[in-house]
């Protein structure tokens, strides 16, 4: 390799690392994750502030994330879920927590959702605080297609979890060079990988699927023992809403809803005849939602606003 090729990998390497810090940070500082928080489940520290993915990012006293127009005498209508639901990528101000809570003076929108959470996660949360609040009137699972993976330990999550002979290699390439990291990115704009990753653990049989449902199940108990409504709004991924995948997920979660009782929405009609992914989802993601994104799912929830 010759001098001038090397300097040329060098000037390339620092240019990904330059693109991907300013347009794809997707840390998420620790400073603002409480460990265990909710049993074995993480969550917000209370009161604490930042950036996230480049937005502005605060927690309320209560350790949900903070929203606008909070009520403080009103009953409470708890939002949980994962990074999705969390709205990271998007101020404070933006999130589809916020936006419900402007238009529910009424009501004391709390957004619970936390990254990594799954449903299991979404039930420990729930218990406590039922556990420790009388005023909770309606609970709203924002279940994305990745909660299926319930208590699953890192090795099971979509990067790691595969066991080709490559993994290694693509694990220490995702380490150290932002270059590798950049040119997947950009490659895999599009791609519905994560999807067909997540879609395969949506079988009757499957162990995961199973102790998802089951953790809903509980969720449910929980809201029926202290008098809240409960409602699943399932969020698409971005493959979905472009119609390259079919809804197998969204239609095996809508079955175990209508078999256990549990109000179910899908999100993903409105989000198809919107026509406009790129807008609604984060710069080459198939997960997270934009500004749009969140806008277009406040009106979702509060259209079928009890």
């Amino acid at each position: 390799m010759t001098w001038v090729s090397l300097v040329a990998l060098v000037l390339i390497e620092v240019l990904s690392r330059w693109i991907l810090s300013v347009f794809y940070d997707r840390r998420f500082p620790s400073e603002l994750v409480q460990v265990d928080r909710y049993g074995s489940s993480n969550g917000l520290v209370p009161s604490r502030g930042g950036a996230v993915w480049g937005a502005r990012f605060s927690s309320d006293p209560l350790g949900g994330r903070t929203v606008e127009n909070a009520c403080d005498t009103c009953a409470y209508w708890l939002h949980l879920g994962d990074s999705v639901a969390e709205g990271v990528g998007v101020d404070d101000s933006s999130t589809a927590s916020s936006r419900t809570a402007r238009a529910t003076p009424d009501l004391r929108v709390i957004n619970l959702a936390h990254i990594g959470h799954s449903t299991c996660d979404e039930r420990n949360v729930l218990s406590a605080w039922i556990d420790t609040c009388t005023r909770v009137a309606r609970v709203t699972v924002l279940y994305t297609l990745n909660d299926v993976y319930g208590e699953a330990s890192a090795g099971d999550l979509p990067d790691a979890g595969r066991r080709d002979g490559l993994a290694g290699a693509r694990r220490w390439l995702e380490a150290h060079y932002a270059t590798y990291r950049a040119l997947k990115l950009f490659l895999l704009q599009g791609s519905d990988s994560y999807y067909r990753y997540d879609a395969g653990y949506y079988r009757a049989d499957d162990p995961h699927f199973l102790q998802a449902m089951a953790c809903v199940d509980s969720i449910q108990a929980l809201c029926a023992a202290s008098g809240s409504d409960l409602e699943v709004v399932m969020l698409p991924y971005r493959s979905q809403v472009d119609g390259n995948d079919d809804p197998i997920p969204q239609e095996m979660v809508r079955a175990h809803c209508a078999s256990a009782g549990i109000p179910f929405m899908d999100v993903l009609p409105a989000f198809r005849r919107a026509g406009r992914s790129a807008e609604l989802y984060l710069f080459a993601d198939e997960i997270h939602l934009s500004e749009q994104g969140h806008a277009m799912l406040a009106r979702i929830l509060l259209e079928d606003r009890p």
